[in-house]
């Protein structure tokens, strides 16, 4: 391991620097300047391609991982994420024949209940290039869907949330039915309540076979005890990690206890998921 610069050698030990061939001394030259570290191997395993794309940030998959060259990380593949309704049929064109990008399809439930397309999601599950089923879940966050001032604004909010869990409930079926192994991934966002976690894991509960899925929580926020309802349910739960993950104590408290290996590190946008050279990604389905 290289010595802090302007430490001084102990007697007998060997120089920390080699004067020059010229006779100069080093110590007059100051401290050599740190050592870059290798580039880090990564999966991104959430990532929206076509609001990227539609941002004008790249022109493929292919233009990301260019970008990325000479910097921190190696960009390697990806799990390009189709959430909304307007995308599912732009994600042929915008994904080339890539081999390193897999295809996740969802229904984001910011869009639950504008237009039921429930059925025409549930179809796109069929696609054999979808890779993942999501993201799906509950978002307490959500607006009503009412042009201008809500007038019952307390009703509409729980006809917000009695359509998205209606809505997952079948999602999680089809999965169970229709997934072939492929990996759920779930959105739970309440402000901090942990409402949205109690709902989603009652959906799981409710649907037999559920408790089987591999899942992926999607930019995790909850607490200890969420983690640990969850996990006793379903064992095969990874958490993602992002910048949101960070903010609030009980948060850290919770990713402190989860083996590593669950963990699916993220950085947005668009995330990461850690991969070490040689070693199978961590995303689940990848």
């Amino acid at each position: 391991m290289p010595r802090p610069p302007g430490r001084s050698e102990e007697v007998g030990s060997a120089p920390a620097m080699c004067s020059s061939v010229d006779g100069g001394d080093s110590a007059s030259r100051g401290p050599s300047p740190p050592v870059r570290p290798p580039p880090v191997a990564v999966y991104d395993c959430h990532f929206h391609l076509d609001a990227l794309l539609a941002k004008g940030r790249a022109t493929s998959f292919a233009d990301l991982a260019a970008q990325e060259e000479g910097g921190d990380v190696v960009l390697l593949g990806g799990v390009a994420n189709y959430a909304y309704p307007d995308s599912w049929s732009r994600r042929q064109g915008q994904m080339a024949g890539d081999p390193s990008v897999k295809v996740a399809i969802g229904l984001h439930p910011h869009k639950v209940g504008r237009g039921r397309p429930l059925m025409a999601f549930l179809q796109q599950l069929r696609d054999p290039a979808c890779t993942a089923l999501g993201e799906v879940g509950i978002e307490l966050t959500s607006n009503c869907s009412c042009a201008g001032r809500c007038p019952k604004p307390a009703e509409c909010w729980q006809q917000v949330t009695r359509d998205q869990v209606t809505t997952l409930t079948p999602v999680l079926q089809g999965a169970v039915v229709e997934g072939g192994g492929r990996p759920v991934i779930i959105h739970c966002k309440d402000g901090g309540s942990g409402r949205a976690a109690q709902k989603a894991l009652g959906c799981f509960r409710r649907v037999p076979g559920a408790s089987t899925l591999a899942v992926h929580w999607h930019c995790f926020t909850g607490s200890v005890e969420d983690i640990e309802a969850w996990r006793q349910l379903l064992p095969n739960l990874h958490i993602g990690v992002t910048v949101l993950s960070l903010r609030a104590p009980s948060t850290r408290l919770a990713l402190g206890g989860i083996d590593p290996s669950r963990l699916l590190l993220s950085r947005m946008p668009p995330t990461w998921c850690l991969r070490e050279p040689g070693l199978e990604s961590t995303a689940p389905g990848s």
